[in-house]
Parts: C-alpha cells; structure tokens; sequence
C-alpha cells in the first residue's frame, strides 16, 4: 500500500516486550488513516460474522472515529449482527451532547439497518459506582469482544482511564472513574482487562496535538494503552512528529 510510509514493530518492542508485538501503521495524513481502518473493520466485522454469527466491537469517544464511521457506514455489512459498545461514558443525562453514544445514534442508528437494541449503552446517567455495576452484570452475559477502536488523548487517558488512575489495576470488567482529567470528571470506563482480552485492540493516534504523548508510548509505563497492549496502532504523520 503505496500511502503507508512506515510499517514495523521496532519502537514499540522495548514497551510491550511481554506481549506479542503490535503492527504500527503510519500515514501521510488522517484522511487515508480513516479509509485505511474503515476498510480493515470492514473485513473484521464481515470475519466475525462468518466465523462467530455477530460482531462485537468497541468504539472510542472523542472526535477520533467521526470520519472513521462516514466511510464505515457506507460499507454493504450485515448491520443487524453488529453490536456496539462504547469504551466509556460520561455521566450526564441520556441524550445529552457530551454522551459518546450521541455519535452512533447520528452516524449508524438514524440511517442504517443497525437496530437500536444493538447500541449496549453505559447506564453512566446513574453515576460512576452504579453506572459500572449495572455495566459490569450486563458484561457478563456479552462474549469477548471481536475488536476495542481505541485513542489516546492528548495527556494520555485511552477510554476513560488516565494516567496513575487507580481504576487502571482494577480488574473488573467496567470501572467507576471519580476525577477525569477533563470535565466531566465523572464516568464510567470499560477496565483494562476486559479491553486487554478483545481479539483485536486498534489504537488511533492521529493529529499534531498527539505528538508528546506518542513520544512516550514507549517509555512511560503509567500509560493506559500500555496496559492494553494494542495490537496495532494507526498513526498519521502529525501525531508522529514527520
């Protein structure tokens, strides 16, 4: 693939040594970064599919996946055996502007074929503790999910687990967040573990805003992403300082 400039393991082996090592993917620019993990979801989920009967997926908060899910959303999929779950929420009311699952009711729910029943929102508007507990039975009863679309802020926190957080050694499935480092401070985030156990966990990297902290990845072990230890990390030349 012509557009690709860089694609290898070398920097991150020292970080994720313990690990089996992730394909690290860098672009000329967002734009081919997005068609480039839109079509590889696109094989994933239609995998799953074929091999399993359905697709679960993960999908991050934040502006990152926009243009990921307009091209995504445009793929012939089997949309009705297509689960969604977001990485995190934050607790405010259903409905609410800051909610991370406003993106798939805009992007995926008001136009496709995907039933709604299959956007398993967090219950954050109940508040970190029982927003996670409800969460975490519900998780019980979900298989392993196929794939964690993740990214990475700016100071660091991939989902809603930031750096030295305490919720980042808990091991339960969804966890309460009390002090995010952004308002709204309180959340409710999916745990390391069960991102650490999806089949496949994608990490986004992408604009300038992102170039000190993908300069640590590989040397700052308080990171979260280094807990999850991704198995493939899409960078575009912005956040990799080129």
């Amino acid at each position: 693939m012509s557009n690709i400039f860089l694609s290898g393991v070398s920097y991150m082996s020292k970080c994720l040594s313990s690990k089996a090592l992730p394909l690290i993917c860098m672009f000329d620019d967002s734009e081919i970064l997005a068609i480039t993990v839109a079509e590889k979801l696109t094989h994933l989920i239609s995998s799953a599919i074929s091999a399993r009967g359905a697709c679960h997926m993960v999908f991050p908060g934040g502006r990152s996946p926009r243009r990921i899910f307009e091209i995504l959303r445009e793929k012939p999929l089997s949309w009705k055996l297509l689960h969604l779950y977001p990485s995190d929420e934050r607790c405010v009311a259903r409905g609410d502007a800051d909610r991370n699952d406003r993106l798939i009711e805009e992007l995926f729910l008001s136009e496709l074929d995907l039933p709604v029943v299959n956007l398993h929102r967090i219950p954050a508007e109940y508040g970190p503790e029982e927003g996670a507990y409800q969460y975490r039975e519900f998780l019980r009863h979900v298989p392993r999910f196929d794939v964690a679309l993740l990214g990475v802020g700016p100071d660091g926190h991939t989902a809603s687990l930031f750096p030295d957080a305490p919720n980042l050694s808990d091991a339960r499935a969804a966890v309460p967040v009390h002090n995010a480092c952004t308002s709204p401070l309180e959340r409710v985030s999916l745990g390391v573990s069960r991102l650490r156990d999806a089949r496949e966990r994608w990490v986004i990297v992408s604009g300038s805003e992102k170039q000190e902290i993908m300069s640590q990845i590989q040397f700052r072990d308080n990171l979260p992403v280094r807990r999850i230890f991704p198995t493939m990390l899409f960078v575009d030349k912005m956040a990799a300082g080129l």
